[in-house]
């Protein structure tokens, strides 16, 4: 049996000091996830290769803090300052069980003893680096833009292996506070009963999402992006997520998401119009009849700051509405929404 030791140094943006809520709702995040320490296990298809693994949190309050990266930090051209998340993860390997399966399924002299070990680490390393990602996507569910990760370090035997990609996630606490005050509430959950939920319910299998509930999961897996750029089909993938937990059929979509979304998330105060003029938007937008910018374009005019305002604005609302739903759905314990009529005499 071989053991392979595994670090990832997972660099944290702090939130600007004019976002207080913010900044409290990421030390109560990094807070629960020190609390999880050595209580968090790699989940499926990981564990039934490599067996269960614990995965081990460390929290520093600077880059220059932790050893591993103090020599190498170079901070994003941001003016932004950074905590860091590590996490330590030691993988047991029967390299002997997996080169003669391969031997039995390929044959001999195939590839070498070097190479075939570094395909065995360089999977490891990708899925436990997979499995952080699923981590602080579910942390972000409950703690919306709490955890936005610039790009990271990822170590084997202390040693640089590769980067980790950005995981920028403070659109999702914007989108949040827009709805303060208004529609939709949010709901207090811990991190622990969100990664049960998923893992109970098994809505992630083989990094595809499984069923309505994954399929919803998946959606806002797509609207956090690896670069601060925005991308105008968010819209798009947010409602995707939308629709695959409210409707059936295709038949009256925007009616069945404005009924729906007020039987699990209480009657709109507020946001009402907003909301069906958001899928009106949506509708235009997809089907070719808004004007659009170039992706490339640069000109700082009326009427493209005008369209970046609209759209961003629909992607507030629509995503503050998928957030809430699946924070409703952890609390409850639900593996999926399921509506049906009732004839009242």
């Amino acid at each position: 049996m071989m053991e392979l030791n595994i670090k990832l140094v997972l660099p944290v943006m702090i939130p600007l000091p004019i976002f207080d809520q913010q900044k409290i709702l990421q030390e109560e995040c990094l807070e629960e996830v020190m609390s999880l320490s050595g209580k968090v296990t790699t989940i499926y298809p990981f564990d039934s290769i490599y067996d269960e693994v614990p995965l081990f949190f460390n929290i520093y309050q600077s880059p220059e803090q932790c050893t591993l990266i103090k020599k190498i930090w170079k901070p994003a051209a941001t003016g932004r300052k950074y905590k860091v998340i590590e996490v330590i993860a030691k993988v047991n390997v029967d390299f002997e069980k997996i080169l003669a399966d391969f031997i039995r399924e390929n044959g001999e002299g195939k590839i070498t003893l070097d190479e075939l070990l570094g395909v065995v680490k360089d999977d490891v390393m990708s899925e436990i680096i997979y499995e952080i990602r699923i981590f602080i996507l579910m942390c972000n569910t409950v703690r919306p833009g709490s955890i936005s990760l610039i790009e990271g370090y990822s170590f084997l035997e202390n040693e640089y292996y590769k980067p980790i990609k950005s995981f920028y996630t403070e659109h999702l606490f914007f989108a949040m506070e827009a709805a303060k005050n208004s529609w939709p509430s949010f709901f207090k959950i811990n991190i622990k009963d969100a990664r049960q939920w998923l893992i109970d319910y098994k809505f992630i299998q083989n990094g595809v999402g499984i069923g309505s509930t994954g399929r919803a999961i998946s959606a806002l897996s797509y609207v956090i992006p690896e670069s601060f750029q925005s991308n105008n089909i968010d819209l798009a993938w947010i409602l995707l997520g939308l629709e695959a937990l409210y409707t059936k059929n295709n038949v009256g979509l925007k009616n069945q998401l404005l009924e729906k979304t007020e039987l699990i998330l209480g009657k709109r105060s507020s946001n009402k119009k907003a909301f069906g003029a958001m899928y009106d938007f949506r509708s235009r937008l997809l089907h070719g009849d808004i004007d659009l910018p170039l992706r490339f374009s640069e000109f700082d005019t009326e009427r493209i700051e005008d369209f970046d305002l609209e759209i961003s604005a629909n992607e507030k609302i629509a995503l503050a509405v998928l957030i809430a739903t699946l924070q409703w759905m952890i609390k409850n314990r639900k593996s999926e929404l399921q509506f049906a009529y009732e004839l009242m005499n």
